[in-house]
């Protein structure tokens, strides 16, 4: 089960439009074909009161430079899981609502102005809205500039980072960070423009009739029909097809390419998978290794024990050292060396001189 957060950008232009949505005041005809309305109630403000109102009230008592018009208001984030998550572990759904507060909390400070929690989608999710408030190193005033918010909080690798963060928070529900794009290449649609592909490709589909013919050529009877006449209707039918053709064609090759990402993502997360399963059996393959011995060496460690606390350890390591290390035993001293032989000639002189004497 993966853990979601995604970031959108707002401008002054559009900010209306996004506090509209997020308190349901008002809702486009896509947007209310999106929503249970029997749910609605169950959505919750957890910080702030009003996207807006609050967004503008931070920005007019504490940013003190001059927002352009296309300037960024607000980051706008959107907080989820995987649907399976909310569906198998519902007693930690009020857990992991507070875990996300608190992390925003820890993640924005006083940026974070508003956050709400919506139920009456397919999948529930918070949205959270930051000021991209900072102090100016030059001036020491504090700037509404999302460019150097970013840049503070590590450039364009920030939001990666910060999935990261966010996912490590969020490892106590079993959720687990996506593969990055910087692996899969995929790069995420935005939101907005995936549901209007959609809508225009069911308008185009939903509205397309065949034409008939006497709407086509004009109202005669059949044996009053021209070859023109007719040539001319089947040229206007054609020209009417080959446009509904067209767009389907674009819409195929838009869901095949779609498609392609999708495959290319589910791959890289089969390998992934794959990967942390063999690490996973040769850790259990050690852990009965390591168990095992355990088992063989547990009386051993009994024992010391014992010898420990009787206070036998001095006793047993100069029995240990007499078996294995024994005194070295003196070398025998050599024999004496053999007498020389007698000279004959030296033998027969000394007799002749004891003979003298």
């Amino acid at each position: 089960m993966f853990n979601v957060i995604k970031c959108y950008k707002v401008k002054k232009t559009t900010l209306a439009k996004v506090s509209n949505h997020t308190h349901r005041t008002k809702l486009t005809d896509a947007e209310r074909a999106r929503i249970c309305h029997d749910k609605t109630a169950q959505n919750r403000v957890l910080v702030g009161s009003n996207v807006s109102a609050d967004i503008r009230h931070r920005i007019k008592n504490y940013s003190t430079n001059k927002t352009r018009k296309d300037a960024v208001y607000c980051e706008h984030y959107v907080i989820s899981a995987s649907p399976e998550f909310f569906k198998k572990y519902p007693r930690k759904f009020d857990d992991w609502v507070s875990a996300q507060v608190e992390f925003l909390k820890n993640e924005f400070g006083p940026n974070l102005t508003t956050v709400v929690l919506h139920m009456d989608e397919t999948t529930p999710h918070i949205e959270a809205f930051v000021t991209p408030i900072i102090k100016n190193e030059k001036t020491g005033k504090l700037e509404l500039n999302r460019k150097a918010f970013n840049n503070a909080r590590g450039g364009l690798n920030s939001f990666t980072a910060l999935q990261t963060r966010h996912a490590e928070h969020n490892n106590q529900f079993g959720l687990v960070r996506g593969v990055s794009k910087e692996k899969t290449l995929i790069e995420a649609d935005e939101l907005n423009d995936y549901y209007k592909t959609v809508q225009q490709y069911s308008k185009d589909f939903s509205s397309y009739k065949p034409p008939k013919i006497n709407d086509l050529i004009p109202q005669k009877k059949w044996g009053m029909y021209k070859l023109d006449d007719i040539k001319n209707a089947l040229q206007k039918a054609l020209h009417i097809n080959s446009k509904v053709f067209k767009k389907a064609v674009v819409a195929v090759q838009y869901y095949k390419k779609q498609n392609k990402k999708l495959i290319k993502k589910k791959n890289i997360a089969e390998a992934d998978a794959l990967l942390v399963t063999k690490e996973n059996a040769k850790l259990k393959k050690e852990l009965v290794i390591k168990n095992e011995l355990h088992k063989q060496l547990k009386p051993l460690i009994q024992l010391g024990e014992k010898v420990l606390d009787i206070g036998m350890a001095e006793e047993v390591e100069k029995q240990y050292y007499a078996k294995y290390n024994p005194a070295p035993v003196p070398a025998p001293a050599p024999p004496p060396p053999p007498p020389e032989p007698e000279d004959p000639k030296l033998k027969q002189q000394n007799k002749k001189t004891f003979k003298l004497k």
